[in-house]
């Protein structure tokens, strides 16, 4: 049998569709993940998890906070995220999704606290707040609005299977810009971070984010000019316990029997006080058990031997620790140029990677694999790319694609409705 059988004719991708940033991100990054994902439109059958779903929920609190200030109407935190767990088929409140949604609501809390949320007065987009609006714009659209170079005017396979570019900013908000203080039209993402180090956020860039470079050129076709992409990044993950460090075996204790003072190890944050006490009792339970181990003594004298007095560890580092646990920042904000010649070139590269896939596609060709196999790659880390599985399974077969549909077949896969057929018509 044939690698691949003949492809089925363009006429059959739907003419609505339209490409967002995140499938751009994933053409760039894999091209057998894009083919699975996008192309065949197959998804992984196991439900979202814990960060995913905090993430969500904190997305639609701060969401309903915004609409609530500007319709003068009381916030409703518990509805929003109800809203949300019955649009994503979560099931019924559990504690575990009740807890879940207290992470949300804090780290939603302690975000617009920061950045002074509830005095932003909103980008208004036809009679409403641009705040998690969907945003869909043609490819003539799309040229009117990047005048001075057509990014999409050699992209034929994309703007044949395409009816445009799509996507959903968080919210658009006048904020205080530089050392004058004025106020720049600002498009504002929010992101749930489940470690300490908020994912890596790190200082204002020069380079543009290309999230943040796609809603430029998308919020400019439909009639809105930003001037800044700012990432707001907060921590909403677990935040430990003392009990979490009291426990037998906690892996939140050192071999020596001290609390850990090193955040990435910890995983999770925790609060200078409950740090404290943790040392205080910790450091307690080994002078009780130095006190209930048999003292030895000399053979000549009987005197007990040198050395085995109670020394209480030195206390400066933990003291350091605390001090830097009370002003440890959960909120970092990151801005980003957005230079519109700039952001034109980012978003022509990531349109053309997608183009590039569907030239192969209508070739009968699978896209390329980019394997990776350090330890914390989307090939090796376990649900680290939704057609993973598949991936690995495939390799020696030569046809990546029917063994996607097998295990389709096999309920392992989900497949979208209206995707497209991809090489094998269906």
């Amino acid at each position: 049998m044939p690698t691949h059988l003949p492809i089925a004719p363009m006429a059959s991708i739907n003419p609505t569709r339209f490409v967002s940033q995140s499938e751009c991100n994933t053409a760039l990054a894999c091209g057998l993940q894009w083919f699975g994902t996008w192309n065949l439109g197959y998804r992984p059958q196991y439900p979202e998890n814990m960060p995913q779903r905090v993430g969500s929920m904190g997305h639609a609190i701060l969401n309903d906070r915004v609409l609530a200030r500007y319709y003068g109407r009381d916030t409703g935190p518990i509805a929003a995220a109800s809203i949300e767990r019955m649009k994503r088929g979560w099931g019924e409140w559990t504690p575990e999704l009740e807890d879940e949604f207290a992470l949300a609501e804090g780290a939603s809390n302690t975000l617009a606290d920061a950045i002074g949320l509830d005095s932003l007065a909103p980008i208004i987009h036809n009679g409403a707040p641009l705040a998690e609006v969907r945003l869909q714009v043609t490819w003539d659209q799309l040229a009117k609005a990047t005048v001075g170079r057509d990014i999409i005017a050699d992209l034929t396979h994309l703007r044949t299977a395409y009816a445009g570019i799509e996507g959903q900013p968080d919210i658009g908000l006048f904020m205080p810009h530089g050392t004058s203080l004025g106020l720049a039209r600002t498009c504002v993402d929010f992101k749930m971070r489940q470690r300490p180090d908020l994912g890596g956020a790190g200082e204002d860039s020069a380079i543009p984010d290309p999230q943040g470079a796609f809603y430029k050129i998308l919020l400019a076709a439909s009639g809105i000019a930003i001037d800044e992409f700012r990432q707001v990044n907060v921590y909403a993950g677990p935040w430990l316990s003392l009990d979490d460090f009291m426990r037998d075996d906690s892996p939140y204790v050192r071999t020596d029997g001290l609390p850990s003072r090193d955040l990435n190890k910890l995983g999770a944050m925790v609060k200078a006080d409950v740090w404290a006490d943790a040392w205080r009792l910790l450091v307690e339970r080994k002078r009780i058990a130095h006190a209930q181990r048999p003292v030895k003594v000399s053979q000549k004298t009987g005197q007990p031997l040198k050395g085995q007095e109670w020394t209480p560890p030195d206390d400066w580092d933990a003291r350091q620790f605390i001090r830097h646990l009370e002003t440890y920042p959960t909120v970092a904000v990151r801005s980003f140029a957005l230079d519109m010649s700039v952001c034109r070139d980012v978003v022509r590269d990531m349109l053309g990677a997608v183009d590039a896939h569907l030239a192969a596609v209508a070739k009968g060709v699978t896209p390329a694999r980019h394997l990776r196999n350090y330890p914390t790659s989307p090939c090796v880390k376990r649900f680290g790319c939704p057609v993973q599985d598949a991936c690995r399974a495939s390799l020696g077969t030569g046809n990546a694609e029917r063994v996607m549909r097998e295990q389709a077949d096999a309920g392992a896969l989900v497949r979208r409705a209206d995707a497209p057929v991809g090489l094998i018509p269906a």
